[in-house]
């Protein structure tokens, strides 16, 4: 799994308050959001809200949507490097009995290829958990650059369960995989859909979680300047 820790450190920025930010913001524990303090961030938080806490890869950069826009692709080339990223986040879960792996579609049933599917499939197989293919979706529209409000509406509308693969998650673990967080509201929704059909409890799992162009920037500065840093003190 080591290589998965060393390819997340290229591919995402870790979570962690840039240091002009300490004295204004925090971390939300529930889903890995950079917030103002006292904003009330919590009363709208939608996986907080559902009593669910991410865990995510990092916070995304150029490269890691790269890779999402690649496992949206008809034809996915990097299923094997998301898989080495899923297989070292679901790690802490490997041989507890009574999980299952359930990957969230990324495109309807009409495609062929769903890129994420295959890289959870991947990661069931090198960590020996189960995978479960259990949400459907019949795909309309698109969530990206939805807020939270339409999301919330697009999992009602357009995600369901297999009526046959209900029984295999019924009283199981269910980490549930997405590409990417924004808003929370389609994990939440689905993670409701799937207590509601008998999971145990779930845990929401994401290659990355997006942040603010704005946040972005200053993120990936940051990281340039510690390179940087790094390199001057090697040199010395």
């Amino acid at each position: 799994m080591s290589a998965g820790d060393s390819i997340a450190k290229i591919l995402v920025v870790v979570p962690q308050i840039p240091s002009e930010y300490d004295a204004t913001h925090v971390i939300c524990l529930s889903c890995l959001e950079l917030r103002q303090r006292n904003d009330r961030h919590a009363e709208r938080c939608e996986l907080g809200l559902a009593g669910l806490a991410l865990h995510s890869v990092g916070w995304a950069t150029p490269l890691s949507e790269f890779l999402r826009r690649d496992l949206r692709a008809r034809r996915p080339r990097w299923t094997k490097l998301a898989a080495t990223l899923l297989s070292a986040l679901v790690e802490p879960f490997r041989g507890i009995g009574n999980v299952v792996l359930v990957p969230i579609p990324v495109s309807g049933q009409s495609r062929g290829h769903d890129g994420l599917r295959d890289a959870v499939s991947l990661a069931g197989d090198r960590s020996g958990i189960p995978v479960v293919c259990a949400v459907l979706r019949k795909k309309r529209r698109s969530t990206r650059q939805s807020g939270a409000q339409v999301r919330r509406r697009i999992v009602e509308e357009e995600y369901e369960l297999g009526s046959e693969m209900v029984e295999r998650i019924r009283g199981r673990q269910v980490i549930l995989v997405d590409d990417t967080v924004t808003t929370g509201a389609t994990m939440s929704g689905i993670a409701r859909l799937l207590r509601s059909s008998g999971a145990a409890s779930v845990v929401p799992v994401s290659l990355d979680r997006t942040v603010s162009p704005r946040l972005q920037q200053r993120l990936l500065e940051g990281l340039r300047r510690g390179c940087a840093h790094v390199a001057t003190r090697a040199r010395e």
